[in-house]
């Protein structure tokens, strides 16, 4: 299935530049090469090598805590980085649920739209599992306009 992808405008504008978020203009090339692949495989069609799940569950399939923004607005996030010497196990089709995908630092963060479409408003160079979405003493800056 091919989906239309869309960068957020707080992505593409942004000033994060943190060791757990960055925007768009603070990407290395090695970052936007990782961007770029995800995004012209996705709207191709193409399968994936990295894990992708939705950013409120565990892998156990477990709801985290402190997550309902995540799962309100069905927010996912994709492993799209160096995936090192990893033997492949399981390839992420569809933008479908994939446990066993390979694992990697980086991370891109989207929302998944109800007509095959997405939607990217994050990336981590180092994934940090995993930052609340809604927990007032930690703020996470994909959530900034949120009111509490």
């Amino acid at each position: 299935m091919k989906f239309k992808v869309e960068l957020d405008q707080s992505f593409e504008d942004g000033s994060l530049d943190t060791r757990n978020f960055k925007d768009l203009s603070y990407l290395t090339d090695k970052e936007l090469v990782y961007l770029a692949t995800f995004m012209e495989k996705v709207k191709d069609g193409v399968g994936l090598l990295g894990k992708n799940k939705p950013s409120w569950l565990s892998d156990e399939q477990e709801e985290l805590p402190n997550t309902s923004s995540y799962k309100d607005g069905n927010y996912w996030h994709y492993h799209c980085g160096d995936f090192g010497t990893s033997k492949v196990k399981s390839i992420t089709y569809n933008l479908a649920l994939n446990i066993d995908g390979l694992t990697s630092p980086e991370v891109l963060h989207y929302i998944k739209e109800d007509d095959n479409s997405i939607v990217i408003v994050g990336y981590s160079p180092k994934h940090k599992p995993f930052p609340a979405s809604d927990h007032p003493r930690y703020p996470n800056p994909l959530f900034e306009d949120i009111e509490e």
